[in-house]
């Protein structure tokens, strides 16, 4: 309550007011701008996961997996990535893989429409290429929060080996942006 006290505290209130009006009229903002609500996120926030399904995965075992593991509050893209590295894409029939490509959709379609139908978002996407490569663009791409890999049974896991690698290895580059889910087979 010093009289000096009072006369810098006011010096100091009107000097930071004056910078703030000449702030906002050198960026050509209006004074009592409302700007800043568009960098908040809204508290309705969806988590947007993408979910690697193999092509051979039964639709009904992915689906609860997905319903136990994730709620309605994500948004869900369902992917599957037809294996064909760089080099043995040309050994193998296009026929072949177009084939298994539209198998693959038309399950993902369903799939999804199902998932529609529960309340979720979704979408899906079928790619044919290098599995490493797509997964590492999908990580870095920053379109999705998570990648979510469907983790597999014990009994399975031999036969799966090389891809629960990658996703391991996947998983050592991208911290934090991998999500395993477990695999609901009732």
């Amino acid at each position: 309550m010093h009289p000096a006290g009072r006369l810098f505290g006011f010096t100091w209130m009107a000097a930071g007011i004056a910078l703030y009006i000449i702030f906002r009229k050198i960026s050509g903002e209006s004074m009592l701008g409302r700007e800043e609500k568009n960098m908040v996120l809204p508290a309705g926030y969806r988590m947007r996961v993408t979910v690697l399904v193999r092509p051979y995965d039964e639709p009904e075992v992915i689906r609860k997996s997905i319903e136990r593991a994730l709620d309605k509050r994500f948004s869900i893209k369902l992917l599957s990535i037809i294996d064909v590295p760089m080099g043995l894409a040309a050994g193998r029939d296009e026929a072949e893989i177009e084939a298994a490509k539209r198998e693959t959709e038309e399950m993902l379609a369903s799939l999804a429409k199902e998932l529609r139908s529960m309340g979720y978002e979704a979408e899906y996407d079928v790619r044919i290429g290098d599995l490493e490569k797509i997964l590492e663009e999908e990580a870095e791409r920053g379109e999705v929060d998570f990648l979510a890999y469907i983790v597999r049974g014990f009994e399975k896991a031999s036969i799966e080996k090389g891809l629960d690698e990658r996703v391991r290895s996947l998983m050592r580059r991208h911290p934090g942006k991998i999500m395993l889910l477990k695999r609901i087979m009732e």
